[in-house]
């Protein structure tokens, strides 16, 4: 039990769900060139490239959508 703790637990890859530069543009609402810009410029959720395919965790998605919860616009984020 104490060694589980220490140790993070790999998901099957079967159980790890993905999405598409599409599918995320889609969840975001919006346009999928700005994703794929974001991306070029190291900004947005981290990412897997297989051959030419980009694909987004939905894990990834979910971390990157927590680190930029706003209470307000003012907020400047370093």
């Amino acid at each position: 039990l104490k060694f589980k703790l220490f140790f993070r637990e790999e998901k099957p890859m079967n159980d790890i769900k993905y999405l598409t530069t599409k599918e995320l543009s889609q969840r975001w609402k919006l346009n999928p060139n700005t994703i794929e810009h974001w991306r070029t410029n190291g900004f947005g959720p981290h990412f897997i490239k297989i051959g030419r395919k980009i694909l987004y965790s939905l894990d990834s998605i979910i971390a990157f959508e927590r680190e930029n919860i706003a209470q307000n616009t003012n907020i400047v984020k370093k």
